[in-house]
């Protein structure tokens, strides 16, 4: 079997043993785990995390490098975010313009 192949078991297993420790939780457990987790990511996202930056503020550096989904999460939440910031930046010259537009009018006056 060659490494690529055993790696990608590896994964399946992992994913499966990870899918059998999540049924054995109550449902408050979930939710608290639910909850932390979705604060800590949306958190760190909306501060431009890199993803290991992301893995350090969930404490699973370098562990949870082989949790592809969190990957492709950040990846996500990374482009959201960054999607917002620029248009904030490209909406805050044409909001000062208009603020310092204002200001001169009434001056004027």
């Amino acid at each position: 079997m060659d490494p690529a192949s055993k790696l990608s078991d590896r994964h399946k297993c992992f994913v499966l043993e990870s899918l059998e420790k999540w049924d054995d939780l109550d449902l408050d457990s979930k939710m608290a785990y639910l909850q932390a987790m979705s604060y800590l990511i949306v958190r760190s996202e909306k501060r431009g995390a890199s993803f290991r930056e992301l893995l350090n503020t969930l404490d699973v550096y370098p562990d949870a490098m082989l949790v592809s989904e969190l990957m492709t999460i950040h990846n996500s939440l990374f482009e959201h975010y960054d999607t917002e910031k620029r248009a904030t930046l490209v909406a805050l010259p044409k909001q000062l313009g208009t603020t310092l537009t204002a200001i001169s009018k009434d001056s004027a006056e």
